[in-house]
């Protein structure tokens, strides 16, 4: 049972220790943390407020983790709001369970079973946010690749006679049957237009996905709308510049395809034809001296 308790004892404290590091980290590279430095903070607070501020890290606050979920690619605001409410319990929990699963499994010495308690327990601290992370990633990739699309298909709402703001709202609702990340990031632009206007939504838009052609695209479209250019025009070029880019994309990773080819050529081709080649005179040879 002493065992029992200091395995249990040892992997809290890890995994508050872990969770405590990855959240520091995670505040000292934003540049303004509640309008105050750590350095700050910490000099005019004693002790008390650091385990304060330790455990107080242990959980994001829940609209940043929603924030987290939906740029993964989970839209439905309920199943978004429960994941949010047990994201991090349920982590801790899990990591709690695992560990004392291995303490039962393994029947090695107590400083080994230690080492992989805490191995588990961080592996189900750190995975999901990685998970979510590769998946934020993904989804930036298929969007950027399918965003000459909406800009075609917004040129052409322009060109009818519609407003940026009517093509977009528009737009929403016809591309849920195409691709619906961007339908999903169309409904909340036009929602943030109406109410903070159309500057201010696609300021918004930049965050939730920070990428180059995205960056681009607004970009563009904001001068145009402040200078009063044409915005057919404005669109129909710049979908033609991001289909240039995915074409060099493309034509870049086909040409490194061929150096990354040229490994198992080597290992499952070259060297098998190379023993099969020499194999029957390196037999014969060893027939000869044996006789």
């Amino acid at each position: 049972m002493d065992k029992v308790m200091i395995s249990v004892v040892a992997l809290v404290i890890a995994m508050v220790l872990v969770a405590g590091i990855n959240s520091y980290l995670k505040q000292q590279s934003r540049k303004v943390w509640l309008g105050l430095t750590w350095s700050r903070r910490v000099r005019g607070e004693g002790s008390n407020s650091l385990l304060t501020w330790l455990a107080s890290r242990l959980t994001q606050p829940r609209d940043d983790i929603e924030k987290k979920i939906i740029a993964a690619g989970f839209y439905n605001r309920a199943v978004v709001s429960h994941l949010a409410r047990v994201y991090f319990p349920g982590k801790l929990l899990l990591a709690v369970l695992s560990g004392a699963v291995v303490y039962l499994a393994l029947s090695s010495e107590l400083s080994d079973r230690l080492v992989m308690i805490l191995l588990v327990a961080i592996g189900w601290i750190l995975l999901p946010d990685m998970w979510l992370e590769r998946r934020k990633k993904k989804r930036t990739v298929r969007v950027s690749g399918n965003l000459p699309y909406l800009l075609e298909l917004m040129a052409v709402c322009v060109q009818t006679g519609m407003t940026i703001e009517a093509a977009i709202e528009y737009l929403s609702h016809e591309l849920k049957g195409f691709d619906r990340d961007l339908a999903y990031l169309m409904e909340i632009t036009a929602s943030r237009a109406r109410m903070s206007g159309t500057q201010q939504a696609l300021n918004d838009l930049s965050e939730q996905l920070p990428s180059r052609e995205m960056q681009s695209f607004i970009h563009t479209l904001q001068q145009s709308l402040r200078y009063g250019s044409s915005l057919f025009v404005t669109l129909t070029t710049q979908a033609g510049n991001l289909r240039e880019v995915n074409m060099l994309t493309l034509e870049e990773k086909v040409a490194k395809l061929s150096a990354k080819l040229s490994v198992p050529l080597i290992l499952f081709i070259m060297f098998p034809l190379v023993i099969l080649m020499t194999a029957p005179g390196i037999m014969r040879m060893m027939s000869n001296a044996a006789l």
